[in-house]
């Protein structure tokens, strides 16, 4: 282990530990549906991830970078698999074990403790752009594969925007969409994820308020102010469910149609064939376990 990957390692676990005397906050929405600003994102880009995974049938998989195991349960749900995880933190493997019974590692991306080919379906949302070597990362999950890779994870604008290893859980690879062609292989299907152009609607369903937090100091001012007090009151008019479904569908559309805006990439490579099912999942059934 590198020193940048121990120094992450040490910053994961005071994260999941949370803070003394302070009720642990999750970093995903374990307890069920919550209509909250820093969970309308998770939501929009974990349907459209499920939308990928969807035509596939999947008996296992394992979830790389697996924090909570808010994913890796949402498989086991809709598919009936059989799920592990993996992850660099001793504590939050503690707390995927509590929460959701799911059988976790404590390893790095790049050595994954697995034969080649032990699972159906491997993914990975929000993890390799922390890790130094993506290329070896990818490798590896490909290598423990079957069947499935799938990869979530940010693109840049251009080139050269990684951000120093001096901090810990930094984006060290930021790929554009145009480097990961070269990185996931031209044959992988990459496709943009999280449109800044939905972004602002998530207002319409978010029942806390972000007019406090840094950088978003023009909520709380002048006109900014009054448009954003009318439309969270607007907003409670609508079922904040409803409304979250309705921004997963929109964003995935936008995100699918106007590749530009968006910011995050989903990266889908067969390693196999692997096996379609006859009727994949509906978009109705991902919502249903995804927002339960």
């Amino acid at each position: 282990m590198d020193d940048y990957t121990r120094r992450t390692r040490d910053w994961l676990e005071g994260i999941y530990e949370g803070a003394p005397g302070v009720p642990y906050v999750p970093h995903s929405p374990v307890f069920g549906f919550k209509p909250l600003s820093r969970y309308i994102g998770t939501y929009c880009h974990l349907f459209a991830v499920m939308r990928e995974i969807a035509p596939y049938e999947v008996g296992s998989c394992l979830e790389v970078g697996c924090g909570e195991g808010f994913l890796s349960s949402l498989i086991r749900r809709l598919f009936g698999a059989r799920v592990a995880g993996v992850d660099l933190s001793h504590r939050v493997c503690g707390r995927a074990a509590e929460y959701f019974n799911l059988p976790c590692a404590v390893s790095e991306a790049t050595a994954l403790p697995f034969r080649d080919g032990s699972f159906d379906l491997v993914v990975s949302i929000n993890t390799l752009e922390h890790i130094a070597d993506l290329a070896g990362a990818y490798a590896e999950l490909r290598r423990v594969s079957r069947g499935l890779v799938v990869v979530g994870m940010p693109h840049a604008s251009r080139p050269g925007k990684e951000e120093s290893a001096d901090e810990p859980h930094a984006h060290v690879s930021l790929p554009t969409r145009a480097e990961m062609r070269t990185i996931f292989g031209r044959r992988a299907r990459i496709r943009g994820s999280l449109s800044r152009m939905a972004r602002p609607l998530y207002v319409l369903a978010a029942r806390d308020d972000i007019s406090t937090r840094v950088g978003y100091e023009r909520l709380g001012r002048g006109l900014g102010r009054a448009v954003y007090a009318l439309t969270r009151r607007a907003a409670l008019a609508f079922d904040a469910r409803r409304t979250v479904a309705w921004l997963c569908r929109r964003e995935d559309r936008w995100s699918r149609r106007w590749s530009g805006p968006t910011y995050e990439s989903i990266i889908v490579s067969e390693v196999a064939p692997p096996r379609r099912a006859s009727r994949g999942l509906s978009d109705e059934a991902i919502l249903s376990e995804l927002l339960r």
